[in-house]
């Protein structure tokens, strides 16, 4: 089996944007373009979602991802703007975590367009609650996309890893220096057990730091922006796919049309969830 990432595999146009005549390049394939949804995903500095920050912000429509600098703000108001003209949905893959993201750059998705999760279809039309099913992006891929969904997660896997082993042989090394007598295995282990057994040695650890995908993005970003655009892909091509399952098992045959109300309800939550993630609720 060939490994490609999925943008390559599916022939998407991808531009990165970093002048205003390639937010205008945007506008105009989005003019021309007959886009039945939008999709979104952040790159983060981490999974808190009051104190991370966003590095990357990518967009998708039809067979086109563009992906930028948050610190561009014009091209997510260009986002928002196009997404603004239509009746079309916004989706991510935990949406509210996005929604959070964008929240701390100072550029929150506006009221007037409809959040969607792609977590909350995924429910929708198969059994994964029932089944036990993994929710990750990368797991729907490989069921609704392709089959190599998750080629783009190893490689950054790999780097992280590679990063990781690298970390721990600076701090493994500063440990035998100090104590003349411990391998690297024992060194390691005297960090692993750090919050049980501190030893006089243990300021030698304090430097050290589990890589993430941030550390990943500084050490390889072209690798990072694939990784992030594939994550765009897969929301859009398991829209293509979910959608006829959806109608199906929705439609209403007294009404002779789909039963959106569980939909809508858990679109109309994201919101009003996250603002209570972030500023709490009054209790009676």
């Amino acid at each position: 089996m060939t490994y490609k990432f999925l943008f390559e595999l599916f022939g998407y146009k991808t531009l990165e944007l970093k002048t205003i005549k390639e937010i205008k390049e945007m506008e105009w394939d989005f003019a021309i373009s007959n886009t039945r949804y939008f999709a979104y995903d952040t790159e983060t500095t981490g999974l808190n979602f009051m104190k991370d920050l966003p590095f990357l912000v990518i967009f998708g429509f039809d067979k086109n991802i563009y992906l930028w600098d948050p610190t561009f703000k014009e091209a997510t108001e260009a986002m928002y703007r196009i997404i603004k003209t239509t009746n079309k949905m916004l989706f991510a893959h935990n949406a509210k975590y996005d929604y959070h993201m964008m929240y701390n750059i100072g550029s929150p998705i506006p009221e007037g367009i409809e959040l969607s999760d792609t977590i909350t279809l995924f429910r929708l039309i198969s059994a994964c609650d029932d089944d036990f099913q993994s929710m990750r992006l990368e797991k729907l891929g490989e069921k609704y996309v392709h089959p190599t969904a998750k080629f783009a997660g190893h490689e950054i896997k790999k780097l992280i890893e590679h990063m990781k082993a690298e970390r721990k042989k600076i701090v493994c090394s500063n440990y035998k220096l100090l104590t003349g007598e411990k391998s690297t295995k024992e060194a390691w282990e005297t960090f692993s057990n750090r919050v049980r057994f501190i030893t006089e040695y243990h300021e030698c650890f304090d430097d050290y730091k589990e890589p993430n995908y941030y550390d990943a993005f500084k050490k390889d970003p072209e690798l990072v922006k694939k990784y992030a655009i594939d994550d765009v892909v897969i929301i859009l091509e398991f829209l293509d796919k979910a959608g006829s399952i959806y109608a199906s098992k929705y439609w209403d045959y007294n009404t002779k049309s789909i039963d959106n109300r569980t939909w809508k309800r858990e679109n109309a939550l994201i919101r009003g969830i996250a603002a209570m993630e972030r500023n709490g609720f009054k209790v009676d």
